[in-house]
């Protein structure tokens, strides 16, 4: 069985920009955020049959909703040509490690 990290939006709003798709002055619908989550959330665990761990979330927090950022498929490391693709730049920082069991 497939387990997900996920945390409610309770809190989710835009407090700060880091990316192009977040801006101040236009603000998350939060009703809309609250239905698409409790959407996404009852379509894995009732339909799909995921089970799915929930973290509290914290007024402190507004986008961690967005668990880590994680990859949502069958094994835990994103695909390189999938990856090479992400709109923000890929500079390493530190020594290489992977996160996945089968490297």
């Amino acid at each position: 069985m497939t387990t997900l990290l996920m945390c409610p939006s309770t809190y989710f709003r835009i407090a700060y920009e880091i990316n192009l798709w977040m801006n101040l002055q236009r603000d998350a619908d939060h009703a809309l955020a609250q239905r698409q989550w409790q959407l996404l959330y009852d379509a894995l665990t009732s339909e799909a049959g995921v089970r799915v761990r929930l973290v509290d979330p914290a007024p402190e927090q507004p986008d961690m909703v967005f668990t880590a950022n994680a990859w949502a498929r069958r094994s835990c490391c994103p695909p390189a040509a999938r990856a090479s693709k992400l709109p923000w730049p890929r500079k390493a920082t530190g020594p290489s490690r992977s996160i996945c069991p089968s490297s």
